[in-house]
């Protein structure tokens, strides 16, 4: 019983970068190459633990430990299964997700660069001021932004 338990407890290797992605959409870096590198390894992390470990090879095992399983109670069983396919259910759900945002962010990434490369170069000629961020003119500008607004707890 404890090879489910500790199957469930990798599912948390993706968690260090599903909030260092919270981090860097504070930090407002959702432009930087480190955004896009840590959400691809958000997505590998998710999709290899996840879903494939926890989904599919737990399914896999709790198959071959049936006659185990069919030895608890009634209610232990039902509760057992029943998390454990809200879970899979949940992870895949959440999966779908980040894929469907990954393909978006990826796909986007090639219309956009040639309209982000025109926008540059106009920049470059003289183009309007108020196309910039202050981030962007201001050289060490520092990333770190209040993460609690003033007055709150």
């Amino acid at each position: 019983a404890q090879g489910p338990a500790t199957i469930s407890m990798l599912c948390e290797m993706s968690t260090p970068f599903v909030a260092f992605r919270w981090f860097l959409d504070k930090a407002d870096m959702k432009s930087s190459k480190l955004y896009l590198v840590n959400g691809i390894l958000m997505m590998l992390t998710f999709l290899v633990f996840r879903v494939l470990i926890y989904s599919v090879w737990l399914s896999y095992r709790l198959y071959v430990m049936r006659d185990g399983l069919l030895s608890l109670p009634v209610f232990n069983l039902a509760v057992f299964l029943g998390c454990f396919v809200a879970g899979a259910l949940l992870q895949n759900f959440w999966f779908y997700k980040i894929a469907r945002g990954a393909y978006k962010v990826l796909t986007a990434n090639k219309e956009s660069a040639a309209a982000t490369s025109e926008k540059d170069h106009a920049l470059l000629k003289g183009g309007k001021a108020g196309e910039t961020s202050p981030r962007d003119v201001t050289p060490n500008a520092s990333p770190v932004y209040e993460l609690v607004p003033k007055g709150e707890p």
